[in-house]
């Protein structure tokens, strides 16, 4: 569980949140989903780009990390979700 510690604690440092609890939901899986929408803007559904500038920032940093498989970053309307896949 240190690993996926590891990875929330760096990507909470921004605007991005876990998608739901680590015990609970992340527990049993290989992956890691977060989110924001922090400035997305939610009339236009269209996302923020400095949301998207830190995600991608955040892909290149966690590809680094030897516990890290994949990393994808997916634009949905106002939100920007990273989500990781570990060994």
């Amino acid at each position: 569980m240190k690993n996926k510690e590891k990875i929330v604690e760096m990507v909470e440092k921004t605007q991005f949140q876990l998608d739901g609890d680590l015990e609970e939901h992340y527990s049993d899986t290989n992956t890691l989903n977060f989110a924001t929408r922090e400035n997305g803007c939610v009339g236009s559904e269209t996302v923020g780009h400095e949301d998207v500038a830190v995600a991608v920032n955040l892909q290149t940093e966690l590809m680094k990390l030897d516990c890290v498989t994949k990393v994808e970053v997916e634009e949905v309307d106002e939100w920007v979700h990273i989500n990781v896949e570990l060994k």
